[in-house]
């Protein structure tokens, strides 16, 4: 059995400009539903892999999301797992795995990073 987590991605859509004439950008939100979270690699499970400096995470996405997932920003928000009241950002988008090689629910997966203040 997997345990599965809706994730919140705000995506990064371009810029535009307020009435100062200053740059601001465009996120759109997409609600993924039926995500695997875990931590990098198995190297990562042992304590306290929630405390390093640069904790890594993987996110296996189901095969009903199409969209382009890169530099989004991830705030983990009542989901129910360890990561709550964190923000990660996607540093990788992985290509779609071959169809016939996927029979599961997940067709990729990319990798996240914890940021803090200023680097979001």
């Amino acid at each position: 059995m997997f345990f599965t987590y809706s994730v919140n991605f705000k995506i990064p859509s371009g810029s535009t400009f307020n009435e100062y004439n200053e740059e601001v950008p465009v996120v759109v939100d997409k609600v993924v539903d039926g995500c695997l979270i875990s931590p990098r690699s198995s190297d990562d499970l042992v304590f306290p892999f929630v405390n390093t400096e640069e904790n890594e995470i993987r996110i296996d996405i189901p095969k009903s999301c199409v969209d382009n997932l890169s530099n989004a920003i991830v705030d983990f928000v009542n989901t129910g797992s360890i990561y709550d009241g964190r923000v990660f950002k996607v540093i990788g988008d992985s290509s779609f795995l071959m169809p016939e090689n996927t029979p599961g629910d997940w067709n990729r997966y990319i990798f996240l990073r914890e940021v803090h203040g200023e680097e979001v």
